[in-house]
């Protein structure tokens, strides 16, 4: 009774059996709230009233009413299905200057299409819903199929097929070339762009988002891993922009890329295709628009990078894997007042979401729309909203949805862009995902002492209730600032929530750098928080999040060095140990010999550093790889980044980590 083109189906309901024993025995399927239909229109409404359900056993269901030019209610378009219902609820119509309105409730299950068992006890099973169906709901078990839950899709296309390679990463392919995929168990669900509008029969999984789709017309394709920038420009004046792409040299086999900007393809040197050790970089002369998609179409992990010529100013923007896109991202610090700061959201969906945004506290309204506390962002497209005149302040949160209602998460990729100095400065930096926040961040390098510089440490309390007491250690020593006292172990001032601190300390130089958070005066008891530094040098801008220790690595890798263009150029490689016993590292990179340059290699005891150099060198990709010593046996966590200072301007950039 269904179809496929259409996605209308006559099904009252779906049914999971289990066989076992030799017998088959029905699953308990919770039951969503699919339509309403008007039993008595009513009248007088001037207003559409307000929906509610009520009783039936399950919770969540909500809908909002339509009245018609006779101020009649004559319908309900359900805005959250709900779950768990063994009856139906009841509904009632409360306010909108009318009454009479009366309306009962449609519980309709999903039909099922296909189901996959990871192991006994936990399975999915995907399919689609009726006539006026929301959301396309994933159905998981834990229990061998005594009992169902749903998940929240983000889709009401029809799903097709289901395919897992281990408890916690899926694909679930479907009509209209709809493709979703979890790496969490389902928990949240994110849509991938294949790049086709066919609708896919079945999928299957191979790990490490590697994934095969059968579709119409004989079509097979196979998954690719995207990688996301917000925007690109080499159009405006005095704009270049450069898309960076890297094999790391231990990959063990070729890989082979695809970019898109905008939506539109574009050529890429060789083809794309690069060897392991090996980069490629193309810019597009008059090209301005995002997101940016360059994707591995190997599925295998890679470093990409976008490097940005703003007149004078450089800065690099890693590529960020799709894998570790959010819904829910944060910043210290906006500030519109004392230069001009943008907040780039761009949607990699096919489809348009629901983006809010934050600042101090305060929620912004769409400039183009200012009754609405929130942003349309299309298909495949981006909003890039300014705030003029918005008082300096923090933290700044963005959070996206698949519908106004917030009812399911979706995927974005979000930064910040500040023009400063007049407009000669430029600076991006992207968000930090509400599920990398952490309460102990690192950095490799403090500068208030080298002429022309000043940095300061941003700590921000993104907590709704809670107070944040903090610590700042520059190169081992606990460091206090004006009226704040950073260790906070004798009288110093906590963080409320939803505000920050900006300290800096001055006549100080070194590394590596720390930032704690913690719920507690007595600093036992830790709580997340958001950390960055910002640094002015000379007529530059910069700002360069914290690294959470807990996701430090023993590898980290760059697109691209230059110590070759000139005297105007200088590229340093800093490499920190922020552990508690020494470590072993090098530095690898096309031309430098990590056996006999004394500068690629060494010993760094606790909360050491390093920062060499290497004259004439130009190329890609970079490598910092570090061990518990020189016999190399045993990987060991390490901290880095590139410095670079550009005909006066400075920018510095985390490492990769491809873990």
């Amino acid at each position: 009774g269904c179809s496929a083109a259409s996605n209308q189906c006559n099904i009252s309901g779906g049914v999971i059996y289990k066989y076992s024993g030799g017998s088959w025995s029905q699953s308990t399927i919770p039951m969503p709230v699919s339509a309403v239909t008007i039993t008595h229109q009513g009248a007088g409404y001037t207003s559409a009233p307000t929906v509610s359900f009520s009783g039936g056993g399950g919770s969540g269901a909500a809908g909002t009413a339509v009245i018609d030019n006779f101020n009649r209610v004559i319908g309900v378009t359900i805005t959250n299905r709900g779950s768990g219902y063994t009856s139906a609820p009841t509904v009632t119509f409360t306010g909108g200057g009318g009454s009479g309105a009366t309306g009962a409730a449609d519980t309709v299950v999903d039909f099922f299409s296909s189901i996959d068992m990871v192991d006994a006890n936990t399975g999915y099973a995907v399919g689609g819903c009726g006539s006026g169906c929301y959301q396309a709901n994933v159905y998981k078990t834990t229990d061998g199929g005594a009992t169902w839950s749903p998940q929240v899709s983000g889709t009401s296309k029809l799903l097709a097929s289901v395919s897992f390679s281990s408890p916690t990463e899926g694909f679930v392919v479907g009509d209209q070339g709809r493709v979703i995929h979890t790496t969490d168990g389902g928990a949240t669900w994110y849509a991938e762009n294949a790049g086709t509008n066919i609708g896919f029969y079945t999928v299957s999984a191979l790990g490490d988002r590697q994934a095969f789709a059968a579709g119409v017309n004989g079509a097979v394709l196979k998954s690719n891993r995207p990688y996301y920038f917000t925007w690109y420009d080499s159009q405006s004046p005095g704009a270049s922009d450069w898309v960076l792409m890297a094999n790391p040299s231990g990959s063990g086999q070729n890989l082979s890329f695809s970019l898109f900007i905008g939506g539109a393809a574009r050529s890429l040197p060789g083809g794309g295709s690069i060897v392991p050790g090996q980069s490629i970089n193309g810019i597009y002369p008059g090209v301005m628009g995002g997101p940016v998609n360059a994707a591995s179409l190997t599925s295998a992990k890679a470093i990409t990078s976008q490097r940005i010529l703003w007149g004078n100013s450089l800065e690099e923007v890693l590529g960020q894997d799709i894998d570790r896109l959010s819904d829910h991202y944060y910043w210290t610090w906006y500030d519109d007042q004392s230069q001009s700061n943008w907040i780039l959201v761009a949607n990699p969906n096919p489809y348009d979401v629901y983006c809010e945004i934050t600042i101090a506290g305060t929620k912004m309204h769409d400039p183009g729309h200012p009754a609405n506390a929130y942003f349309t962002v299309p298909a495949g497209g981006n909003v890039t909203p300014i705030f003029p005149g918005v008082a300096m302040g923090g933290p700044v949160e963005v959070q996206a949805w698949t519908t106004s209602g917030k009812t399911a998460p979706a995927g974005i990729m979000a930064s910040q862009r500040v023009l400063s100095n007049n407009s000669s400065a430029f600076n991006e930096v992207p968000g930090t995902a509400a599920r990398d926040l952490s309460s102990d961040y690192l950095w490799t390098w403090y500068d208030q002492k080298s002429a022309n510089a000043q940095n300061w440490v941003l700590v921000a309390n993104p907590n709704d209730a809670s107070t944040m007491y903090y610590q700042i250690d520059i190169a081992g020593g606990c460091e206090t600032a004006g009226p704040y006292s950073a260790c906070l172990r004798d009288n110093g001032t906590p963080i409320p929530a939803g505000k920050n601190i900006t300290p800096t300390f001055g006549g100080k130089i070194g590394g590596p750098v720390e930032v704690k958070t913690f719920s507690d005066a007595r600093h036992t008891i830790p709580l997340n928080s958001i950390a960055s530094q910002r640094s002015i040098f000379g007529p530059s801008f910069e700002e360069v999040p914290g690294s959470p220790r807990a996701g430090l690595s023993s590898s980290y890798y760059w697109t691209w060095y230059d110590q070759k263009e000139g005297p105007a150029v200088s590229n340093w490689v800093l490499v920190a140990n922020p552990t508690a016993a020494p470590i072993y590292y090098e530095i690898s990179m096309p031309g430098v010999d990590t056996a006999t340059d004394s500068r690629a290699h060494g010993t760094l005891n606790p909360g050491q550093t390093t920062q060499p150099q290497f004259n004439g060198i130009q190329g890609g990709p970079v490598n910092v790889s570090a061990w518990t010593d020189s016999t190399k046996r045993t990987p060991a966590n390490v901290m880095a980044s590139q410095r670079v200072l550009w005909h006066g301007y400075f920018n510095e950039t985390l490492g990769t980590n491809l873990n």
